[in-house]
């Protein structure tokens, strides 16, 4: 159904998010912190191919409101379920030069900290 209402209103049916990797910032894998998919389909793609995505990416995601994400060495994809005003926290795991770097932020070296947040 959604399919047919983003052809009739022109929105994509894709969610397009952009990851980047800056070692140097706090969190290293930079994601939009707070985005709104807006009922669509969500996909996560590579700014560059300096890294990749691993397997353990999205494994803290709410799965009652993003069932089954699929993740491979380039891109992350996944169905939204959300209600309205629904939210969830995730975090995107890549490794470049066998290191391996997230999207939550570190508190004085713990990695516990804010993680970004994706809403409908």
């Amino acid at each position: 159904m959604f399919d047919f209402l983003f052809r009739i209103i022109g929105l994509p049916r894709w969610k397009s998010i952009e990851v980047k990797l800056d070692t140097n910032a706090n969190p290293p894998v930079l994601v939009g912190r707070d985005v709104n998919v807006s009922n669509r389909r969500v996909k996560w793609s590579r700014a560059d191919s300096t890294f990749e995505f691993m397997d353990k990416s999205m494994s803290d995601l709410d799965t009652g409101k993003f069932p089954s994400p699929k993740v491979d060495a380039h891109l992350i994809t996944c169905r939204n379920k959300f209600k309205k005003n629904d939210m969830s926290e995730y975090t995107i795991w890549v490794k470049a030069s066998d290191k391996e770097y997230s999207s939550t932020t570190e508190v004085l070296g713990d990695p516990g900290g804010e993680k970004p947040v994706i809403r409908n």
